[in-house]
């Protein structure tokens, strides 16, 4: 019975290079163009749907959108500044799913 034969590592033995890429400068134009800010969004896609919210509530939606809209609830408590319980069940007796803000925690109410 015979072994494989393990390949060696070095310098000698190294990939091939990648062809190098020539720039062509001729394309290349300088401008005196003024820096232009990104453009930010006031709000998110989720912020008009999540603005009234309050303890208690429930979101109703198709079962492929739960997980994405209790992640969307999460980062949009912890974006305000509320801290709170989310829930969420994919499938209820109807077959749809729903994220819930369970409870609003108080400063006294969270745990140290």
């Amino acid at each position: 019975m015979t072994t494989p034969q393990t390949t060696l590592r070095g310098p000698w033995h190294s990939k091939p290079k990648k062809p190098q890429i020539v720039t062509d400068f001729k394309a290349i134009k300088k401008s005196r163009d003024p820096y232009q800010l990104s453009k930010t969004r006031e709000m998110g896609k989720w912020d008009e749907l999540f603005q009234g919210i309050s303890e208690g509530d429930c979101f109703v939606m198709p079962t492929e959108e739960v997980a994405r809209a209790s992640s969307a609830l999460r980062k949009w408590l912890k974006t305000n500044e509320i801290d709170g319980l989310i829930r969420q069940r994919s499938k209820c007796e109807d077959g749809k799913g729903r994220v819930w803000l369970y409870k609003i925690l108080k400063k006294s109410d969270q745990p140290c």
